[in-house]
């Protein structure tokens, strides 16, 4: 945590903005007003128990600004256990230290700003293009073949194979393949509660491979199943996902049939790490791999799927996604009845106001979408009120960004509710009555993965698996609902938005632009006429978009870094060759977040720098420009810019050397890297979204 500290206890929203104002022009500090230095002695007898009793005290005797003065001084308090009977809402300042300077647009003579752009700001000469996407399996064994690949680790994680299985299995490793660990989570049957369980399995592992900071792996993740509509295949987004913030760990994930004996589940197990694919399927007489394709789905001639008078439930019902869909279906139909449902208690704020008129309405609902009473009694509350219901729009979603490394249970767990229970729910509340259909608001997370959104992506992998075997079961039953899945790129407006510096490396990498809301609803209509699920819709520079759509690899995904053969080491020069990684490293960071460059020191904590999203995202893009296929996770694994650099010197030698050499084109040609001391690994840093 930041060392300096300001606490202002107030009872009005009126005396902390006077309080504040006080303090920051330098005016006599009112009562309430604390700051100080969190230096508390290391020798402190006050452990957390004495001071809750403390706390207590002050309260009882009506003297809560000690609590204030405690806290700026470095003694630990439980926020939550003090406001445990009420609600309290923590509000986000900036996470890193102020400079005491301003920076200011330098004009030219002319008047214009005249600094370069960047290469994510430069558009590419051709026009963005918003296209459609559906997915197609290809059989393996024309272009996809290749040798195994080389890592120190494979580790091979299994869902519900039996114990019959598992024990044979043992025994049919070849001797020159088995993998480095092999572990198999026993579920129950496939359900919401056994794919959540499943994606904390994997969680565990990942944070257990990327923990290993250094060596190259392989992660296979196989199932057995002779369901084409199996609920594990949503994993797919969380592994490609860890790839994407470790580019050294390859992932796949395979589905095997479920009369795979233990011979053949070894041996393809094996085959598999020849193929540069995640998502492969073994089920069948041939392998095949998932690929998206474009489609020619859209039809501007069909009649638009909204009924007059039609009633509409829509999920998530206060978040700007759902809000621009309900605004734009009450500007499109002059009879609707829109039921918005989310977990906030009050509409207020909302960009649509509650309204009964006639053929017109709005009302607002506030329940858990995982509670199943809570669900069946508003669906029945529904059609009591109107008489039926057309359709259901599952817009909720909840996003825990962070790194698999930090990400917790409690993180997956949250963002799970919504896409998760909450479909499941909704689902089982309305498959008996007819609708047109459920369409479901998915993330392209789903298909490539999203580096700090490994949770998000299979939450969203999780729809498109669930409606496919909804879909399948219930194909015959008549006037059964439709479910129909979107993945979804980023909005300009509405739904999960991206900050500016992610927005531009995604432009820079893959071509992709926001989606902007017009052309995003006039497809949603074309997807729901046309009936087509799944789809992918992604906007932005077609030839510079393959790299998502190959499926021979995942985005981002490099080759393995082999080990460099080094010549024999030269203290001084490895020395020389880390301390300029070091100053490197210190200029990134510098300019990620807007730090003096004197004030940043190599060997000083990195969460003195209060790194947050937006600052790590500027500084593996930094690195990435230099280093092919570098984690995204080292400011968590390492806990100062030297132990980095130091791992870098070690593991990336050549790569520094080229670094140093763009910067320093007159530095002296260093031959060979001393022997420095190992880094060491440290906790993430905290408070990183």
């Amino acid at each position: 945590p930041l060392p300096h500290r300001l606490a202002v206890t107030a009872f009005s929203r009126t005396r902390v903005i006077d309080a504040l104002e006080r303090f920051a022009a330098g005016q006599e500090s009112p009562a309430g007003l604390a700051v100080g230095l969190a230096s508390r002695p290391g020798d402190s007898v006050i452990g957390a128990a004495d001071m809750r009793l403390l706390v207590q005290g002050w309260l009882a005797e009506g003297k809560p600004e000690r609590i204030g003065e405690a806290w700026v001084h470095g003694y630990a308090i439980d926020w939550r256990a003090l406001f445990a009977e009420q609600t309290r809402r923590r509000l986000s300042l900036p996470g890193y230290p102020f400079a005491r300077h301003a920076y200011w647009p330098v004009a030219s003579a002319s008047g214009t700003d005249q600094r370069p752009l960047g290469p994510a700001s430069c558009p590419p000469r051709e026009e963005p293009s918003t296209l459609v996407y559906q997915p197609f399996r290809v059989m393996v064994g024309e272009t996809h073949d290749g040798p195994a690949a080389a890592v120190e680790r494979w580790v091979c994680v299994a869902l519900n194979l039996t114990d019959t299985l598992t024990q044979d299995l043992a025994g049919h490793w070849p001797e020159t393949a088995r993998p480095f660990l092999f572990r198999n989570f026993r579920l129950a049957e496939e359900s919401p509660a056994a794919y959540t369980a499943a994606a904390a399995g994997l969680l565990e592992c990942a944070q257990s491979l990327l923990g290993q900071a250094g060596a190259a792996s392989n992660l296979q993740v196989v199932y057995c199943s002779d369901d084409e509509s199996s609920l594990f295949a949503g994993l797919a987004g969380f592994l490609k996902s860890l790839t994407l913030e470790n580019p050294g760990c390859r992932t796949q994930l395979i589905r095997v049939s479920a009369r795979e004996d233990a011979a053949g589940l070894s041996r393809k197990l094996a085959g598999a790490r020849r193929l540069a694919a995640c998502d492969i399927d073994f089920s069948g007489e041939n392998p095949t791999i998932l690929v998206w394709r474009q489609a020619d789905i859209l039809d501007d001639s069909a009649p638009p799927p909204w009924r007059e008078g039609g009633v509409y439930l829509l999920s998530g019902g206060r978040g700007q996604l759902a809000q621009r869909l309900a605004g734009r279906l009450l500007d499109q139909l002059r009879s609707v009845h829109l039921i918005l449902v989310s977990r906030g208690e009050s509409a207020s704020g909302t960009l649509i106001e509650p309204r009964v008129s006639g053929a017109v309405s709005v009302a607002y609902h506030s329940l858990d979408l995982a509670s199943p009473a809570s669900v069946t009694a508003l669906v029945r509350d529904v059609l009591e009120r109107h008489g039926r219901l057309d359709g259901v729009l599952h817009c909720a979603g909840t996003l825990r960004d962070g790194y698999l490394l930090k990400k917790t249970r409690e993180d997956l767990d949250a963002v799970f509710r919504s896409k998760v229970a909450g479909l499941a729910q909704l689902a089982e509340a309305t498959d008996a009555l007819a609708l047109d259909f459920v369409a479901l608001f998915s993330s392209a997370a789903a298909c490539f993965g999203s580096a700090g959104q490994a949770d998000y992506a299979a939450a969203n992998g999780f729809m498109e698996a669930f409606a496919a075997r909804r879909n399948a079961r219930l194909s015959g039953v008549a006037g059964a609902p439709r479910y129909r899945v979107i993945h979804w790129p980023f909005w300009e407006e509405g739904g999960m938005r991206l900050g500016e510096a992610h927005r531009a490396e995604i432009l820079e990498r893959y071509g992709l632009v926001p989606l902007d809301t017009e052309t995003g609803w006039r497809i949603f209509d074309g997807i729901l006429a046309a009936s087509r699920t799944p789809c992918l819709v992604l906007k932005g520079y077609p030839a510079r978009m393959e790299s998502l759509l190959a499926g021979t690899r995942t985005p981002e995904t490099a080759p393995i870094p082999s080990p460099e053969t080094r010549p024999a080491a030269e203290p001084l020069a490895g020395e020389a060759l880390f301390e300029a990684v070091v100053q490197r490293l210190r200029e990134l960071l510098s300019k990620a977040t807007g730090s003096a460059l004197e004030t940043v020191q190599a060997r000083a904590p990195l969460e003195r720098y209060g790194l947050d999203s937006i600052a790590i995202t500027q500084l593996n893009h930094g690195l990435s420009m230099n280093f092919e296929g570098l984690s995204r996770t080292l400011f968590y694994q390492f806990r100062t810019l030297a132990d980095i650099a130091r791992h870098l010197v070690s593991e990336r030698y050549s790569a520094c050397e080229q670094w140093i050499a763009k910067t320093l084109p007159a530095a002296r040609h260093v031959h060979s890297a001393a022997a420095l001391p190992a880094p060491a690994p440290a906790q993430p840093p905290a408070d990183h979204a």
